[in-house]
C-alpha cells in the first residue's frame, strides 16, 4: 500500500509528463482551431482530483 505521500508524488509525476508530451504535441503539429478545446480538457482531467475536492469541500461547507 502507498502512503499519501507517495500517491501524491506518483500523481505529480504523472501529471507533469501528461502536460509535457500534451504541450510537445501542441507545438509540434502547430496551432489549429482544435487545439484550444483540446488544451482545455487536457488541463481539466489533469486537474481533476483537485477539483474534486474543491467541490467537496464546498459542498460540505454548504451543507
Amino acid at each position: 500500500m502507498q502512503t499519501k505521500s507517495q500517491r501524491k508524488r506518483i500523481h505529480n509525476f504523472n501529471r507533469h509528463a501528461i502536460s509535457i508530451l500534451s504541450l510537445a504535441g501542441f507545438f509540434w503539429d502547430g496551432f489549429q482551431a482544435s487545439d484550444a478545446l483540446f488544451i482545455s480538457a487536457t488541463l481539466l482531467w489533469v486537474w481533476q482530483p483537485e477539483f474534486e475536492r474543491i467541490d467537496a469541500k464546498l459542498l460540505e461547507l454548504l451543507s
